[in-house]
């Protein structure tokens, strides 16, 4: 059984459901995409607030891990 169903697994979703699960409360995430994956980038940086939210979160280094700090980006 579930508590709380999470509408959407992007940034928002995901985060939503990490912090569900910190408190021990079930969730199910669903999303439009689930049954295909998208060759394009639906996200390309991660800003400060982020960052913030995500040590709070206690995962914030494991993400930085896995990440690649980029110094300047050129949008054109």
């Amino acid at each position: 059984m579930h508590d709380v169903l999470v509408i959407g697994a992007g940034p928002t979703g995901l985060t939503l459901a990490i912090n569900l699960l910190r408190h021990d409360i079930n969730c199910k995430i669903i999303d439009k995409r689930s049954t295909h994956k998208s060759s394009e980038s639906k996200a390309i940086t991660v800003n400060a607030a982020t960052l913030k939210l995500y040590h709070h979160l206690g995962i914030v280094d494991k993400f930085l891990e896995r990440g690649c700090i980029v110094n300047d980006i050129y949008v054109h």
